[in-house]
C-alpha cells in the first residue's frame, strides 16, 4: 500500500514541476513545444501520464484503503492529478488550433488520457460519495463556475501563444472547454470535499 502510495505522489508532483509549479496545464503544453519542441516528445509525455493513471486505477482497485491516504501537500494530492491531467486532455482538445497544430490537437482523447483520468476519478467517488458519481449533479455550471472557468480558458490560450502554439481563438471553443469541463470538476470537486481538502488549493488559479 505505501509502495502505491508513493508512486501517486510522485506522478502528482511530476505534472506539479511541469505545469510551473502550480495547477496548470497549459504550461505543459506550452514547455514541451516552446522553441520548435516537436510533438513527439508531447505525445510520449501525454502517454506516460495516462499510463501512470492506469496503473494508479489498478492500485486503487487491489487496495481500497488508498482511498484514505490524504496528503498534507496539494501537490502531493490525488485530486491535483486528476484535475491538473483532465484539464491537460481538455485543453488539448479545445484549445490547440487544429489546423496549424494537426498532430496535438484532440490528443487528449485520442490518446485515452481523458479517459483514464475519468477511469480514476470515478473509482474514488465510487468509494467516497454513496452512490457514486452519479449522485452529485453534472451538465449545466453555475453562473459562476461558468465565469472562472471561461476566465481559465482565455489565461490557456494566452499561455500557449507565449509558448508559440497555435490556439483556436472562436468563442465555440471556449464554450465547448466550459462544457466538458461540467462533465467532470463538479465530481472531482465533491470527493475532494469529502477527503478534507480545501478545493481553492487543489486548483490552484485554474
Amino acid at each position: 500500500i505505501y509502495t502505491a502510495y508513493s508512486k501517486q505522489k510522485v506522478a502528482a508532483e511530476s505534472l506539479f514541476y511541469q505545469a510551473g509549479l502550480r495547477a496548470d496545464a497549459a504550461r505543459i503544453i506550452g514547455q514541451h513545444l516552446a522553441a520548435g519542441g516537436h510533438v513527439s516528445n508531447l505525445a510520449a509525455e501525454v502517454g506516460r501520464i495516462r499510463d501512470g493513471l492506469a496503473a494508479i486505477r489498478s492500485d486503487y482497485a487491489n487496495y481500497p484503503l488508498l482511498h484514505y491516504f490524504v496528503s498534507s501537500r496539494p501537490e502531493q494530492s490525488l485530486t491535483r492529478l486528476l484535475f491538473v491531467a483532465q484539464d491537460l486532455a481538455l485543453l488539448l482538445d479545445t484549445a490547440v488550433d487544429p489546423d496549424e497544430c494537426i498532430g496535438v490537437a484532440e490528443l487528449g482523447t485520442r490518446s485515452g488520457l481523458i479517459h483514464a483520468a475519468a477511469a480514476v476519478q470515478d473509482g474514488v467517488a465510487e468509494t467516497l460519495i454513496r452512490g457514486g458519481p452519479d449522485r452529485v449533479e453534472t451538465g449545466d455550471p453555475s453562473p459562476g463556475d461558468q465565469v472562472r472557468w471561461r476566465a481559465r480558458f482565455d489565461s490557456a490560450r494566452a499561455v500557449l501563444r507565449e509558448s508559440g502554439v497555435p490556439v483556436r481563438e472562436d468563442a465555440a471553443a471556449a464554450e465547448e472547454y466550459v462544457r466538458r469541463r461540467g462533465e467532470w470538476e463538479p465530481v472531482l470537486r465533491e470527493s475532494a470535499r469529502r477527503l478534507g481538502e480545501d478545493w481553492a488549493e487543489v486548483i490552484g488559479r485554474a
